[in-house]
């Protein structure tokens, strides 16, 4: 009997242990949902300005550069529940100019943000921002405005700025004529125009003070009204022998014209003669020729560079720190010939305010050094940082102009010893 009894209660236990698992996959009897009472809680109001662009950017398309500020305004509607306040609108340009209503837009009421964009001496494609700040749920808010400038025909004021003679009639780009680099090596020549702005023709003669390394014609001599004549310099740098910087005044004769050469303009004609002997009191104008003689550098293969000289310094800067205000202070720059053949040094040019000694060797042989003593003076200068610089002119072909820098502040007394 016992083992009926214990055969069955394993039986029975087994039976329970695999029914157990079987029990999850049997979906669960719905059970009736809880009745939820009412929280009586009062619901959030949003009570911030809301601001709503009718459009955020604006496309001006083309516009004339000379057509004057176009002006575009960017209307906006308060659509939250108190009143807005624009506070700042920060153009991306000093080219755009904004403008905003300045008082507080009640709600469902309307303001605007103006922008107005020059295109005055600015053709081509343009792309502005504004950014918007106020008081509104989104603070900030950016704005566009983009368009074309059509570039303006320029007048010959535009294109020769300089007015000159007593009647302001006879126009260049500068009185300035500026031949830019020339080398000893060769002449240089330049055309420079001469507009005619008055209603009659006028004669330009000769031009006095000519130096032996100048020479220069006008061609044609008399400049019909409302046209051009060119004054052509050639310049020969190996007869001025000089190095740097060099400006050389002339003075250029000119009269008006009898009524005849306005006939002649009317007829057509390009081009008229007349003898400015015959002109009453023919005046003269003051004009320059500037330029800048120095060697153009060259690229060298290896084998030119090995057979060319080299001028290598020590250092190209010094620093002087602080110096005492009244004070002269000096330093030395020294320079060496690494390349194969003698380096020739033509002129060493300090700027205004520090002077430098020639070199005391001007014809280096390979390995060779010498050096530049530089001194800064500072009686009479402003306290301050000060900057000087020394160009130097040689024959290396790489780097025929050189420059070396020096540097200090200039201090009182007073402050060094406070320092100390």
């Amino acid at each position: 009997m016992n083992k009926q009894v214990i055969a069955f209660s394993f039986v029975l236990a087994s039976l329970t242990a695999t029914a157990q698992p079987l029990r999850s996959l049997v979906a669960p009897t719905p059970q009736p949902a809880a009745t939820q009472q009412p929280v009586n809680v009062a619901p959030v109001q949003n009570t911030q300005p809301v601001i709503e662009f009718e459009k955020l950017k604006h496309d001006f398309g083309t516009i004339r550069e000379e057509g004057g500020p176009q002006k575009y305004r960017f209307v906006f509607t308060n659509k939250g529940k108190s009143p807005l306040n624009i506070k700042n609108v920060q153009a991306s340009c000093g080219c755009t100019t904004p403008d905003w209503t300045k008082t507080p837009v009640a709600p469902g009421k309307k303001g605007f943000v103006e922008a107005a964009y020059d295109p005055n001496h600015r053709p081509g494609n343009f792309d502005k921002q504004l950014t918007v700040t106020s008081d509104a749920t989104a603070p900030v808010i950016v704005l566009g405005i983009k368009g074309t400038v059509t570039p303006r025909v320029k007048t010959p004021a535009d294109l020769y700025p300089d007015s000159l003679g007593l009647t302001k009639k006879l126009r260049m780009v500068s009185r300035y004529m500026n031949m830019g680099r020339v080398s000893p090596s060769k002449p240089s020549t330049e055309k420079f125009v001469v507009y005619n702005a008055s209603d009659s023709a006028i004669s330009l003669g000769t031009i006095a003070n000519l130096p032996k390394h100048l020479t220069a014609k006008v061609e044609p001599a008399v400049v019909l009204p409302k046209a051009t004549s060119e004054i052509i310099i050639t310049y020969d740098a190996k007869v001025r022998g000089d190095w740097g910087y060099t400006n050389d005044g002339l003075q250029l004769s000119y009269a008006t014209v009898p009524t005849k050469a306005k006939k002649a303009a009317k007829s057509g004609k390009t081009s008229y003669s007349y003898d400015l002997a015959k002109a009453n009191a023919p005046k003269n104008l003051p004009l320059s020729v500037v330029a800048t003689i120095e060697e153009e550098p060259r690229k060298l293969s290896e084998d030119e560079a090995a057979k060319s000289p080299k001028m290598i310094f020590n250092k190209k800067e010094h620093n002087f720190g602080d110096i005492k205000l009244g004070e002269t202070v000096n330093t030395e720059f020294v320079f060496t010939n690494k390349g194969g053949a003698p380096l020739q040094i033509f002129k060493t040019k300090a700027s205004c305010g520090c002077t430098a000694s020639s070199p005391e060797k001007t014809t280096l042989a390979p390995g060779e050094s010498s050096n530049i003593k530089v001194s800064f003076n500072t009686v009479g200068k402003h306290e301050g940082d000060q900057q000087q610089s020394v160009t130097i002119y040689t024959n290396d072909p790489s780097e025929p102009t050189q420059m070396i820098t020096i540097k200090g502040k200039v201090v009182k007394a007073e402050a060094i010893k406070l320092e100390k």
